[in-house]
């Protein structure tokens, strides 16, 4: 099982991502969390194999929500508590 810190840039927030994210990691049994932050953009902590991971990114890119725009979308490889479930937190 692999972590990543993901953060999320361009018009993200007040649009349906963090829900229609988490409904992507669920299909996907993606682990983690999804978040707002302040400065305007989402983070991410995603957990699962590589390969399931990569499909969450790009899915990511593409933007899980009709309405948002993805500008920038921002990995890193981390160590991380095990996580079963996939919440939005605040």
């Amino acid at each position: 099982m692999a972590s990543q810190l993901i953060s999320v840039v361009g018009r993200v927030q007040g649009v349906g991502f963090r829900w229609s994210t988490k409904r992507m990691a669920d299909e996907l049994n993606v682990t983690g969390w999804v978040k707002n932050e302040r400065d305007g953009t989402v983070s991410v902590l995603a957990q699962a194999d590589s390969e399931t991971l990569a499909t969450f990114v790009a899915g990511l890119k593409r933007s899980p929500s009709p309405y948002a725009v993805v500008d920038a979308v921002h990995v890193k490889p981390i160590m991380a508590p095990v996580w079963h479930e996939f919440n939005i937190t605040n």
